[in-house]
């Protein structure tokens, strides 16, 4: 699977390579530094779609290797340890004000396992209202809630994220701080209650390059918080291998965006899980394509 992703990732990147031969207009410049979660990392920055300009998204991609909770056929709870899932997500995103764009999302998780929340819709209001200077980073911050639209998820949960941006010289560098509220997960792919959270939290570090006027790369880091709280103590939970303690997911991610036209924009991108996280993924690979109506 690893060298399947990485084949994959080698094309992409030539391919974009032989392709930019053409000079982009500015909008397809900026378009391909836009920074949109899915596309192809996880990162956000504080690029904010033009006011009354509207950009539809989808992408498709393959986790590799997750560890997941499950329950067996009498009902007891159980924890399998890797799965292989297939994801998409659709997204719409439209510009309010200069400084401000909202969001709409959906995601699609196919796969091995009980998934809960297929089709639930994701809501949120991006505003950067600080400008980058000198001596400051651009400033902005995105609220989220989930409502529980889709399949077999209840409750509504709410994140908030600070997001800030600077340039180095060519590299901008780029910081997401995020909390996360649980509304109610009680139902979630019936997990005890002894080892869920009620909250989560995670910071992501990342840079960028603009290699050519219309290639963009990225790279980042994510720290994230699991939901879960499970240790070896956790017998109900099926009984845990010891030493056994779900706590955060840990991934490097890198990337690409390419403007192929003043309004088409695709991208690439594979994660790979780094740490001690028990949680975290073996690999992530990303596909996505966006247009600016």
């Amino acid at each position: 699977m690893r060298a399947i992703l990485a084949a994959v990732c080698v094309l992409f990147f030539m391919g974009v390579a032989l392709a930019a031969d053409e000079p982009m207009i500015p909008q397809a410049a900026s378009d391909a530094g836009n920074l949109e979660a899915g596309f192809p990392t996880s990162i956000i920055d504080n690029t904010t779609v033009p006011q009354g300009r509207l950009v539809v998204g989808i992408n498709a991609g393959i986790d590799a290797g997750s560890p997941y909770p499950n329950v067996q056929d009498d009902g007891t709870p159980a924890f399998s340890w890797k799965r292989t899932i297939l994801t998409s997500m659709w997204e719409v995103q439209y510009g309010i004000m200069p400084d401000a764009q909202i969001t709409a999302k959906w995601p699609l998780i196919v796969g091995k396992g009980v998934v809960s929340g297929n089709f639930d819709t994701t809501l949120a209001l991006l505003w950067a209202p600080v400008k980058e200077d000198d001596t400051m980073p651009a400033l902005g911050v995105e609220v989220a809630v989930r409502v529980p639209t889709g399949y077999g998820k209840s409750g509504w949960d709410a994140s908030v994220t600070g997001v800030a941006s600077k340039k180095l010289g060519e590299v901008g560098t780029f910081l997401n701080a995020t909390y996360t509220t649980i509304g109610n997960n009680d139902d979630f792919n019936n997990v005890p209650a002894v080892s869920r959270r009620n909250d989560t939290n995670s910071f992501k570090l990342g840079a960028d390059y603009m290699v050519m006027d219309n290639i963009c790369l990225v790279a980042d880091y994510v720290n994230q918080q699991s939901w879960l709280s499970l240790t070896a103590a956790d017998t109900d939970f099926g009984g845990a291998p010891d030493p056994f303690t779900v706590d955060r997911v840990q991934l490097l991610e890198i990337g690409a965006r390419m403007a192929v036209t003043d309004v088409d924009t695709v991208s690439v991108g594979v994660a790979v899980g780094v740490g001690n996280g028990n949680i975290t993924p073996d690999m992530i690979g990303t596909v996505g394509y966006q247009r600016l109506l």
